[in-house]
C-alpha cells in the first residue's frame, strides 16, 4: 500500500507543482501520508482470532502514538487541501 499511496501521492504533488496549485498539492501530501499509514498498519480482512489475531497484532510497526500522528496529520492535509481546491480554486 506504500508504493500505492506514495504512487498517486506524488503523482498529483508534482502535477500540482506544475500548476501552481496549494489545494491540488496538500490532497497529494495527504493521500502519501496515508499510504505511509497503511503501511505502518496494514488492512486485514476478516475476523481474525487466536493465532490468526496475534499475527495480524505483529504486522504492525511503530508504537501506536506514531500511528495515530501519522493518521490524524494525514487526515489534517488531506481536508485542508480539499478545502483549498475545491472550496477557494487555489
Amino acid at each position: 500500500m506504500l508504493s500505492f499511496g506514495g504512487g498517486i501521492g506524488l503523482h498529483q504533488m508534482l502535477q500540482a507543482i506544475q500548476l501552481q496549485q496549494w489545494g491540488a498539492f496538500l490532497c497529494g501530501a495527504g493521500i502519501l501520508g496515508f499510504g505511509v499509514h497503511w503501511f505502518l498498519q496494514p488492512l486485514v480482512l476478516g475476523k481474525r482470532e487466536g493465532a490468526a489475531r496475534l499475527e495480524y497484532e505483529n504486522a504492525r510497526l511503530g508504537s501506536a502514538g506514531v500511528r495515530k500522528a501519522v493518521e490524524l496529520g494525514s487526515s489534517m492535509v488531506l481536508l485542508a487541501g480539499m478545502l483549498l481546491r475545491y472550496g477557494f480554486h487555489v
